[in-house]
């Protein structure tokens, strides 16, 4: 029996056991890569409480028995025989559930790759994308999978994981996080705090009169808590939420559009809240946002792919012979050709840094490939020093379908002196020339300084490249009589162009990763400033700005209200004349020209994961490559 209603053999949920606790931690996962069965939400079960995961959520009912439904892609569903537990927690796709004599049973993938943690004793446990963390009983902290292990010594009454850092309260009631720190989630911060929860770059916490406080991103505010007392705070992606003691529901960040409450707990995850009502009915809404502007185009898997998913691809173009390559930020190039399996024609992944932002990050044919069969990559290089940073554009022969990396030629070599604005596009223009686009490397003042290459758009000529001389300068170069300047460089002042395309007309997009406050789309010409660090797309950063001498203003801007990092699409698409979107929110908006303000910027798509780049096909059809799900194909709607 459940809560008075009898189980039959045939119901479609599956059951599992399960006790309360006075904290839901945050779990902080993403969407399965691939379609599966998926078992539907329970009606009429009463709950006491809520554990969310990928796309799975596990309720407790009174008894100890925790039902569960979603997806069961890799076995997150299935919950050994006769056990019971006193928490549960959700990764991506793993479940793992505390026994009430303190033992940690955990199902899924990965679920048995993190020896130690059968062996102990538990008092407490909270799970991530890929990760877990435990207190036992004297509140010292354990951790497996992906993320950091814990400081030695501290003690802690709660844990709490984000999708690469953990944060724990002290006895003490102060707030100790390790792990990434790009946005300021981690450290240390005094307290005294009561509860905690920990989102995917940010966390909130509760002091004793009930108010939030929350670090780390503010893409969309959600580190800016409302003046009000909570009995419960919650961190998801770009939300947090905030549960009264009247159990009411106050959200700030990306809102979504809550059912009526009144609610007594909430469990959150990447998107996804689920509340429980004061009945014990379980209520579950996603968190995507509010007042979607109207779209006019649809995205949906391309077909091309025969529903594989990608983890991190950054390329898509037409290989010669037919089919399309994608390239992976792994160091891999494959061509898929419907019907067919997958045909690897480039492995890099021995040669290829992955740590920070380091990987494979562009690759192009020659658009003369009859003639000039060779394909250019810009790739992080493994080096015998694991903490040098080498980026490297290479040339690789291309012979009977297959590109040959024994053969690859050395264009350039970058030593960088962090793992950060790598930037990454390779572009060929109408002229035969290479165009690469190269990040600050995290160093502002590297794009105004004319005589190294980072922070701008390099053009070289590397029709008939050879080991003593890898490329030639053009002699139209913009900066061929400024002394002391490089003679590569065709623009400057850029912070990290993450991807660029000239269009039919051959005008350059290029798509600038913007800081703090804007990201910024320009048409870019030879010799022009875009005026970085002092401007941040139409910012003025610094008190230097009106000496500065003609920036090259961008031609649409956005702020974090939309988004957070920009990615750079395609030029004379059908139906606009530029296509771009953004990383984190998933916007996919088209610029044209407008005759009364110069430029109109309007969204007409949004994928539902983050955007890494585009491509064209053979045909000119554009495609969206998302992280970790499938590429999707942008078409209008039937």
């Amino acid at each position: 029996m459940i809560g008075g209603m009898r189980l039959l053999p045939r119901a479609p949920w599956i059951v599992m056991a399960l006790a309360p606790t006075l904290l839901l931690a945050a779990c902080i996962t993403g969407a399965a890569p691939a379609p599966s069965p998926v078992v539907p939400m329970p009606e009429g079960v009463v709950f006491t409480q809520l554990a969310v995961g990928g796309e799975h959520v596990c309720g407790l009912t009174a008894d100890g028995v925790a039902v569960c439904w979603g997806r069961n892609d890799e076995g997150q569903l299935d919950v050994p025989e006769g056990m019971r537990f006193r928490q549960l927690t959700a990764g991506r796709y793993f479940t793992c559930g505390l026994r009430p004599e303190g033992t940690l049973a955990c199902w899924g993938r990965g679920a048995a790759d993190w020896p130690g943690r059968e062996s102990g004793t538990w008092a407490m446990v909270s799970a991530r994308r890929h990760a877990l963390c435990a207190l036992d009983a004297d509140g010292a902290a354990a951790c497996w999978g992906s993320i950091a292990p814990p400081p030695e010594g501290p003690r802690y009454t709660v844990i709490s994981v984000g999708r690469d850092y953990g944060c724990g309260l002290t006895f003490a009631g102060d707030l100790e996080c390790w792990g990434n720190n790009d946005h300021g989630q981690a450290g240390w911060r005094d307290g005294p705090f009561t509860a905690l929860s920990v989102g995917f770059r940010h966390l909130c916490a509760l002091r004793p009169d009930g108010s939030a406080f929350c670090q780390g991103i503010d893409h969309y505010g959600q580190t800016r808590p409302p003046d009000a007392s909570f009995a419960q705070v919650i961190a998801g992606r770009e939300y947090s939420c905030g549960l009264t003691g009247a159990g009411a529901l106050v959200c700030w960040g990306r809102k979504g559009s809550p059912p009526a409450g009144p609610f007594t707990a909430l469990s959150s995850g990447r998107t996804r809240i689920c509340g429980l009502r004061s009945g014990g009915d379980a209520v579950c809404w996603e968190m995507t946002g509010e007042g979607e502007q109207s779209r006019t185009l649809n995205l949906s898997p391309a077909q091309a792919f025969e529903g594989r998913s990608f983890d991190q691809p950054v390329e898509l173009f037409p290989w010669p012979g037919g089919g399309l390559a994608v390239a992976e930020r792994r160091g891999a190039i494959t061509v898929h050709v419907p019907g067919t399996p997958p045909r690897l024609v480039l492995d890099l992944t021995s040669r290829t840094a992955l740590r920070g932002e380091r990987g494979l990050l562009s690759a192009a044919l020659d658009p003369e490939f009859d003639a000039f069969p060779y394909l250019y990559v810009w790739y992080s290089a493994r080096t015998a020093n694991e903490s040098e940073v080498m980026t490297r554009l290479s040339r690789i022969p291309v012979a009977d379908g297959r590109a040959v990396g024994e053969e690859e030629l050395i264009i350039l070599e970058l030593r960088q002196s962090s793992t950060i604005h790598l930037g990454g596009a390779i572009r060929f223009a109408p002229d035969g020339m290479l165009y690469l686009g190269i990040g600050d490397n995290g160093l502002g003042r590297n794009a105004q300084n004319l005589q190294n290459l980072r922070g701008a758009i390099i053009r070289i000529d590397v029709r008939g490249a050879s080991a003593e001389r890898p490329y030639r300068v053009p002699d139209d170069n913009p900066l061929l009589a400024t002394p002391e300047a490089r003679p590569e460089i065709w623009a400057w002042g850029l912070r990290n162009p993450w991807r660029m395309d000239f269009d039919a007309a051959g005008r350059l997009w290029v798509a600038d990763v913007g800081s703090d406050v804007e990201e910024e789309v320009s048409l870019v010409t030879a010799g022009a400033n875009l005026g970085w660090p002092l401007f941040e797309g139409t910012h003025c950063r610094e008190d230097s700005c009106a000496a500065f001498a003609d920036p090259v203003a961008p031609v649409a801007s956005y702020g974090r209200d939309l988004g957070c990092a920009i990615i750079g699409g395609v030029g004379s698409p059908p139906n606009g004349a530029y296509l771009f979107g953004d990383y984190c929110s998933g916007r996919i908006w088209r610029l044209e020209e407008d005759g009364a303000s110069g430029w109109s910027m309007r969204e007409i798509a949004r994928a539902n994961r983050g955007i890494l780049g585009f491509g064209r096909g053979a045909g000119g059809e554009v495609y969206v490559l998302t992280v970790g799900g499938p590429i999707l194909r942008l078409e209008s709607p039937p």
